[in-house]
């Protein structure tokens, strides 16, 4: 037997250990000298793995990495899906935020016109039903596009309107804020300041297990009750760290409306002053003020809208990527170009029939230790 030169023998060979020579060189992850290399995986991309966390993926084809995703892929991926089609997105959230407030204007108008009474009262109430439709069409569509843009597709806004599903939407919206609601009106009517301690755990678990209904009835196509229900299975496991992103999101954006009180105040001060003055009087100046502040409400809420929108819609693919594998799914679709834009809601089922996701289950009928296998994950934290 030939000794092998000391660098090329493993730790504790005692220095006779030679490879065997029957065993061929393997395309895949790099050999240690000594041993042979892993066999790469049919259609999936390799990738060198991290002790103790997640396989290192590249960004997907939108600029998602598909893999399950941290507090920092949720906030970056936010503004990212927003960039990969700001026509469909921001663009829908503010057209809509127009048309809503425009269509209010007009019956407060005829409102105004029918005088007081019933009459007036009913028209005043008649653009709660299209604002509504509108702003389902609006969340529903920005969810329909960002999912296309997380599979790096792109649509436009009729396409966006048209996948919203609308009509479930509102029935979904129904079905969950009436007994938000109920929730938190009840508790505090009854037991006052001491309902709060009912109310908030309450109004937590129901809120954050039913939060991915609507990009499941938008992106998988269910119906409401069905959608509820997935959004329970979906959620179930991980209640503490929805919980803890939807607090972080409720600070920043406190701190936004703190920054922009600031800027108001600055600009309706400054406008107060300027116009005022020049003109004897504080009328001009008070109207500028509010023009400043209506139009930078209006931006700010139209961004804040869009980028909850996205966190909605990442959740949802960093659930169904920790519990049912998708990122498996995405990656060898991605690798072999046939990612149709349209895989949240044709694997759906069949990846919920079975498969247990990471750990231990496949999609597409692995099984762990099978030939062909991908790679188990750890579990999610």
């Amino acid at each position: 037997m030939t000794d092998t030169p000391s660098g090329d023998m493993p730790p504790g060979s005692g220095g006779s250990y030679q490879p065997p020579s029957d065993v061929p060189s393997q395309p895949g992850y790099p050999s240690q000298p000594g041993y042979p290399g892993y066999a790469a995986q049919p259609g999936l991309p390799t990738y060198p793995g991290q002790p103790g966390g997640w396989p290192v993926v590249s960004a997907g084809p939108g600029g998602i990495p598909f893999r399950p995703l941290g507090l920092g892929d949720i906030l970056s991926g936010s503004v990212t899906l927003i960039r990969q089609n700001p026509a469909a997105t921001i663009g829908l959230v503010a057209l809509g935020t127009i048309v809503g407030a425009v269509l209010s204007i007009i019956f407060v108008f005829l409102a105004s016109l029918a005088g007081h009474g019933s009459g007036a009262f009913l028209v005043s109430q008649i653009p709660a039903i299209p604002s509504l439709l509108i702003q389902a069409a609006v969340l529903g569509g920005v969810l329909a596009a960002m999912g296309r843009a997380l599979l790096g597709s792109k649509i436009g806004l009729g396409a966006a309107v048209r996948s919203s599903r609308a009509g479930w939407l509102v029935l979904t919206a129904l079905c969950y804020w009436i007994p938000v609601a109920l929730i938190w009106t009840v508790p505090l009517a009854v037991l006052h300041l001491y309902g709060f301690l009912v109310a908030f755990p309450l109004g937590a678990l129901f809120g954050i297990m039913f939060c991915l209904s609507f990009p499941v009835v938008v992106l998988e196509r269910r119906r409401t009750f069905a959608a509820m229900s997935r959004s329970w299975q979906l959620v179930k496991g991980s209640f503490w760290r929805f919980f803890g992103i939807f607090a972080l999101i409720f600070v920043i954006m406190v701190v936004f409306y703190l920054v922009l009180a600031i800027i108001l105040g600055v600009v309706g001060f400054t406008g107060i002053s300027v116009f005022g003055g020049r003109n004897g009087g504080a009328a001009s100046g008070v109207i500028a003020a509010l023009i400043a502040f209506g139009l930078l409400y209006y931006v700010l809420a139209t961004l804040l809208i869009t980028l909850w929108m996205g966190v909605i819609a990442l959740l949802y693919a960093d659930s169904r990527m920790r519990k049912e594998g998708m990122d498996l799914v995405l990656q060898q679709a991605a690798a072999s170009g046939q990612l149709t834009g349209d895989e949240f809601a044709t694997t759906g089922p069949g990846m919920t029939a079975g498969h247990g996701g990471h750990p231990g289950g496949y999609p597409g009928g692995y099984a762990a230790g099978a030939p062909g296998a991908s790679p188990s994950y750890p579990p999610a934290s």
